[in-house]
């Protein structure tokens, strides 16, 4: 990630103007640190569901985090917590049942439908647009 940010402050500095588009790496505020005011308009797609959308979590997030806002994957590593801990709860303390219970997992997380198919990836997941605007990660909504 740490590239990301200088390499659009460099393209801006010898008078690029374009769209800068970028991975999911990009969702973070170092980008915007590093890229300054180079980082306006910004547009980066990721897998990702802003965890701002849910206020209660991002309230319990930063109680907990000491006011720290919840990061990039935060909703998804919630999810993933929480599947497990579900898995334990039922019983499955060894690891061969623990991954058999997270294979047949079929339920909804804060931020997704969370089944996994046989090759490890989730069944379906969306893909999120967002961008930099007034120097803040601004969420822009699902792509189709």
């Amino acid at each position: 990630m740490r590239g990301q940010g200088h390499r659009r402050q460099q393209l801006v500095n010898k008078g690029y103007s374009g769209f800068f588009v970028g991975p999911d790496g990009v969702k973070d505020p170092a980008f915007i640190q590093q890229a300054g005011s180079a980082s306006s308009n910004a547009v980066f797609t990721c897998p990702c569901t802003d965890g701002s959308l849910i206020p209660a979590f991002t309230a319990a997030y930063e109680k907990v985090s000491g006011g720290t806002a919840p990061g990039t994957y935060s909703l998804e590593g919630y999810d993933a917590a929480t599947v497990l801990l579900k898995g334990i709860d039922s019983g499955k303390t060894d690891r061969a049942s623990l991954l058999a219970f997270v294979t047949s997992y079929n339920g909804d997380g804060l931020s997704k439908h969370l089944q996994w198919g046989s090759n490890g990836e989730l069944t379906s997941s969306a893909v999120y647009g967002y961008k930099v605007q007034n120097g803040k990660v601004v969420f822009l909504g699902p792509i189709s």
